[in-house]
């Protein structure tokens, strides 16, 4: 069954770092809005008047690789701080047939592209709960550390792993009651 696999998280999160291991299969497509910003020798240059046009740009071309027969697994990764940023993607795999598998990323590691640390914590601040999301996350005090990134993550229950590979992360599966 082709997957999607939406990898989300603040900037500096570890999303690209982990989209490129969940991308590394012969069949897969990996798809960022940033990559709209860079050129065909790897220079990256963010023009924020162009951004809602790179979230365009990468919303179809995830939807043109879950259409092309040949690709078994498509990889976005971006900010996706809220919830009504995943659902478009979410929709266009349930239509086309695809799993959707969603990856929560919460290091906090320098940004790649200078983005400024107030904004980078106001993407934190953002960042709301997906049902049904997995959580890089490794024990208890991974789970503080994300509440500490993400403060709308307090409240929020998370069933822990039973196997490995997504399995083997915690899972979001209640949203706070507060």
């Amino acid at each position: 069954m082709k997957k999607l696999i939406i990898v989300r998280g603040a900037q500096g999160s570890g999303k690209s770092t982990a989209a490129a291991v969940w991308a590394n299969h012969p069949n897969a497509r990996w798809y960022e809005a940033d990559q709209m910003f860079e050129d065909r020798n790897g220079n990256y240059d963010f023009d924020a008047s162009w951004l809602h046009l790179a979230h365009d740009w990468c919303l179809r071309m995830v939807e043109n690789a879950l259409d092309n027969p040949e690709v078994e697994r498509v990889v976005v990764s971006n900010c996706f701080a809220t919830v009504n940023q995943i659902e478009p993607y979410v929709r266009a795999a349930k239509i086309r047939g695809a799993e959707v598998r969603v990856l929560l990323k919460f290091e906090r590691h320098p940004n790649e592209h200078g983005v400024p640390d107030v904004k980078v914590e106001g993407v934190r601040q953002r960042m709301e709960p997906y049902i049904g999301e997995y959580i890089c996350a490794s024990g208890k005090a991974d789970m503080d550390r994300l509440v500490e990134t993400y403060p709308k993550y307090r409240g929020v229950h998370v069933d822990l792993p039973s196997g490995d590979g997504f399995d083997g992360l915690p899972r979001v599966t209640k949203a706070s009651e507060e």
